[in-house]
């Protein structure tokens, strides 16, 4: 069941009826993008929607005189191949479930029981329906206009002689308690005591969880002063943000200047990834990179996604290292207008100079306001991003410096995502028999070391991968021995729990960690002795 935002502009879809009701195909979500005007970042956001297969009513009568004769609505299923026979819905906009009654006397739509489609489930649909509205209490309510607790949608006008003027100057005044929207979805409540009068009221596109409840309106008069009054009914909000906004009392109305937000971090259960063009590329160096003073495997690109810029490593003219950066809206606005033949490379706002070394791992850390540089020789340097997200040519010096540990080199450096940002683990081989740290944390806040932990020479006390724990409390070490250790960062001498290898990949190390959730790991074993190269 779902309101009828169309009832009163003469829709025929309702008959004037103020609710719409519609079978559920689906639940589903989407992990979409936004890459249009206004863009914030390159995040995904979680959008969720059910697939329904709408109802058509049938009943001839307003709902005023379905009310008076306690007739119950008779609906249909329009056929399948009319344009509106299906749709997608915001299960924000789903005010409950109904009781459907078939309307047995009619028989079923097919009589052999063989139905168009196997997604619309219409193999056992029956003529029409019924819905009920004594099948509940609460149901029973939604059809006494303007009586129901709770149904603030419903409740009528009452009188008023003057307009009501809200004028909000910044978004600002929604957080001092100027006006309250969050008790009511994008409808908006003025709470100044000295105001008169009352308006109509509506919670259609509410973003509570549960915005039709008694608890939720015993909430907003608790923590609301609403002084007599009630709901302001607004026709369309489409923006986050609202710079004006004026309401009468004959129906809300909205003046909209909308600005960009940043909308809350989902994350992404699958990735479909797609060329720009297929037929050329961007090139990010002026010369080929070195690779060979690298000892394994290098990760030479990263993206700040909170903050839309991307840095890699590239070779200039003088055959000198350094990094590139520059807005990803940059690099995407290159690839329409590449071809083959264009061998010029990719002009980035900013250059820092790495001299003769060479770096084998970029990563952003803390929220990205940090960049991470390893070398090849086992260095590591971090930048302070603040500085880097910007154009210009001027010299741009690290932060901070972490010097090499004799025989071992830097193999992977694991930023933390959870609650502890401010916290990086470099991971080094260790083989070679160092005596230092071959996992060392590093606090890229405080810019020092804070602990770490020393290799043995048995295969179950050398890690070989790490990996943070969803919430970022824990680290994870996975061992040649085939083991995982965890471990919290605040006792590294205290191992949290160990998971053994399992009997299948005996005598292997664990090359690759990855904590999925509180219990559960993805580990890639190898067989012994790895090759090196």
């Amino acid at each position: 069941m779902l309101l009828d935002q169309a009832s009163d502009s003469g829709s025929t879809a309702g008959e004037n009826h103020p609710y719409l009701y519609a079978r559920v195909l689906g639940i589903y979500h989407v992990n979409a993008t936004y890459i249009g005007p206004g863009m914030v970042d390159y995040r995904s956001h979680r959008i969720d929607f059910l697939w329904v297969r709408w109802y058509r009513h049938l009943s001839k009568h307003s709902q005023a005189s379905q009310q008076a004769s306690l007739s119950l609505d008779h609906v249909c299923f329009p056929p399948i191949g009319e344009q509106d026979s299906f749709g997608f819905v915001d299960p924000d906009d789903v005010l409950r479930c109904c009781h459907v009654i078939p309307h047995f006397a009619q028989g079923l739509q097919h009589s052999d029981g063989r139905g168009i489609s196997l997604c619309a489930q219409d193999q056992l649909d029956w003529k029409s329906y019924y819905i009920n509205r004594f099948v509940d209490r609460d149901s029973f309510m939604r059809y006494q206009w303007g009586l129901g607790v709770g149904h603030t949608y419903a409740h009528s006008a009452g009188g008023q002689e003057d307009d009501i003027a809200v004028v909000v100057e910044d978004f600002e005044d929604f957080e001092d308690g100027d006006l309250d929207v969050s008790s009511c979805g994008q409808g908006c409540a003025p709470s100044d005591s000295d105001s008169g009068g009352e308006a109509s009221g509506s919670d259609l596109g509410s973003t509570s969880d549960d915005s039709d409840s008694e608890g939720s309106d015993a909430n907003s008069d608790s923590d609301h002063q609403w002084s007599g009054w009630q709901l302001l009914l607004v026709d369309q909000l489409n923006s986050h943000d609202l710079h004006g906004l004026h309401v009468n009392n004959e129906k809300a109305k909205i003046i909209l200047h909308p600005t960009s937000s940043e909308s809350g971090e989902k994350d992404a259960d699958f990735l479909v990834l797609q060329q720009l063009n297929k037929r050329a590329r961007v090139r990010l160096s002026q010369e080929p990179i070195n690779l060979s003073p690298i000892p394994r495997r290098a990760s030479l690109f990263a993206v700040a996604n909170s903050r839309g810029w991307f840095a890699a490593v590239a070779r200039d003219s003088n055959s000198g290292t350094i990094l590139v950066l520059s807005p990803l809206s940059d690099l995407r606005s290159a690839f329409p207008t590449a071809n083959e033949t264009d061998d010029r490379p990719c002009q980035p706002q900013r250059k820092v100079s790495l001299g003769a070394a060479t770096p084998n791992i970029v990563v952003f850390a803390y929220n990205d306001s940090r960049l991470i540089v390893g070398f090849a020789e086992g260095s590591i340097m971090v930048y302070a991003t603040e500085h880097l997200f910007s154009p210009g040519d001027s010299t741009i010096n690290s932060i901070y410096s972490l010097p090499a540990v004799p025989l071992a080199f830097v193999i992977l450096i694991s930023p933390n995502t959870g609650d502890l940002p401010e916290l990086v683990a470099i991971l080094r081989d260790s083989q070679g028999g160092s005596n230092g740290l071959a996992v060392e944390l590093l606090d890229v806040q405080k810019l020092s070391s804070v602990g770490g932990w020393v290799a043995g020479s048995l295969p179950n006390t050398i890690p070989a991968s790490i990996s943070w724990s969803p919430k970022g409390k824990q680290l994870a070490l996975g061992m040649r021995s085939g083991s995982i250790v965890t471990y919290a960062p605040t006792s590294t001498s205290t191992p949290k729990s160990s998971i053994p290898s399992p009997p299948s990949a005996s005598n292997s190390c664990v090359i690759s960690t990855t904590w999925l959730s509180a219990s559960s790991f993805h580990a890639i074993y190898a067989q012994l002795p790895l090759n090196q190269t």
